[in-house]
């Protein structure tokens, strides 16, 4: 039995293959040579989850789906279903008394539908073993392990917490280290890494009197609270889902102003070019998740699940925490995000597009620490009023309103401008 070996493609397909024919761990394991422990943790490792429908079945993983009497949750006046629960475009996101069913024969080995008889009549979420993906995810994870430790959301909020109340007596980050060095899971350096990425959402470089001195070094890459974030959201996972289910696409970009203050999350809607803005202090994964946590209880979540059924955005440290902003607290999944490949603004042009109007008004390298949401209401009402060619001559605000209600547009405290009212220059906000 070979020992201290990574699995390679070739063993993966083997796996695969071994799978389909429903084999034993054990059986597989001998024929590769390898322990059966390994092959239990590289399926339930690399296990992909499969919410799509089988062939000739409707996928609908909710307990209630047989007895479901819900009915136009989408909020078309016109529906052909009888039911919710009958249509192929699932209403797990929109219904609030949806419960998964998960399957319980993927509690025991081999824990994935590969060799399951059943597979192609299956209705609930499946989980399949793919030597690929597989393989790219060990590549990726292989990767990531020499880039240095990466922390879970729960310790960087410990650290945090911890150098914040400390740095406020006066203490550096070494003096804070030695004294919870048994508490805290990091290095002194660490310590320093993190402020200097902004990684701890409370402490910044600013809050060191001798730091700000230095000479800045060379850029590092940004810390991602969850460098797995990717996994299952790439821009081709977002081509594949749309063709299968074409849902409304919200495109998500960060405005910076001056480094170190205030910064814009812009929300571009590709069917009716609105641009929505809210300001954050800072630029962090805690002030983007707070903002949507905001949004979910001041719109409702039927209303949140309308207009931000999929999220599409780049790389920045900032979205790098998807799961707390598609789940809420109670694990109900509310929205999906996706990521464009790094390097390739043209895979959100809307966005892009849209901020060459606000640059009119904010123009760039202007700080926004002196704004305030009312004044980006003003901002947005301006960026927004004016006729599109694209939308036969209408407003955004015209074609936002006829899609969501007017209410929706009074929720959001925008004002509707005149075409002739509407001015792209500075001094709209000069009070």
């Amino acid at each position: 039995m070979s020992k201290h070996q990574h699995l390679t493609l070739e063993e993966r397909v083997q796996i695969k293959v071994k799978l389909d024919a429903a084999c034993s761990f054990r059986k597989i394991a001998k024929d590769l040579g390898k322990s059966p422990t390994t092959i239990s943790q590289e399926i339930r490792k690399h296990r992909r989850r499969i919410e799509k429908n089988a062939f000739n079945t409707l996928y609908n993983p909710c307990k209630h789906r047989h007895h479901c009497s819900a009915k136009l949750l989408c909020g078309r006046l016109y529906c052909e279903k009888k039911t919710c629960a009958s249509c192929k475009e699932g209403c797990s996101s929109l219904c609030p008394h949806f419960e998964e069913e998960h399957c319980p024969l993927l509690q025991k080995a081999p824990f994935v539908c590969n060799g399951c008889k059943q597979k192609n009549r299956c209705g609930l979420t499946r989980y399949e073993y793919m030597p690929s993906v597989a393989q790219q995810e060990y590549l990726e994870l292989l990767s990531d392990a020499r880039l240095g430790r990466s922390y879970l959301p729960e310790e960087i909020t410990f650290i945090n917490e911890t150098v914040k109340a400390d740095l406020k007596r006066g203490l550096s980050p070494y003096a804070i280290w030695a004294n919870h060095q048994n508490e805290l899971p990091c290095s002194h350096r660490t310590i320093y890494r993190l402020i200097q990425d902004r990684a701890l959402g409370d402490v910044s470089a600013f809050d060191l009197p001798y730091k700000i001195r230095y000479r800045p070094r060379k850029k590092r890459k940004e810390h991602k609270i969850d460098t797995e974030c990717r996994k299952g959201r790439t821009y081709q996972d977002y081509l594949a889902f749309m063709a299968d289910d074409p849902w409304p696409v919200v495109e998500m970009d960060s405005v910076i102003g001056t480094l170190g203050g205030r910064v814009i999350l812009s929300l571009y809607f590709q069917e009716s070019s609105m641009l929505l803005l809210f300001l954050r202090e800072r630029n962090t994964a805690k002030s983007v998740i707070d903002l949507f946590e905001q949004l979910d209880k001041h719109l409702g979540r039927e209303t949140f699940c309308k207009l931000f059924p999929v999220l599409l955005t780049d790389n920045g440290s900032e979205f790098s925490n998807p799961k707390a902003i598609e789940f809420d607290s109670k694990g109900q999944r509310r929205t999906r995000i996706y990521y464009c490949d790094p390097g390739t603004p043209n895979q959100k042009p809307g966005v892009e597009g849209a901020h060459k109007h606000l640059r009119r008004i904010l123009p760039r390298g202007s700080s926004f620490d002196q704004l305030t949401q009312k004044d980006l209401n003003l901002v947005m009402g301006h960026v927004n009023g004016f006729p599109r060619k694209r939308l036969n001559d209408q407003t955004p605000l015209q074609s936002f309103s006829a899609t969501f209600g007017r209410d929706t547009l009074e929720c959001l405290n925008i004002p509707v401008l005149d075409p002739s009212q509407v001015t792209l220059r500075p001094s709209i906000l000069i009070k």
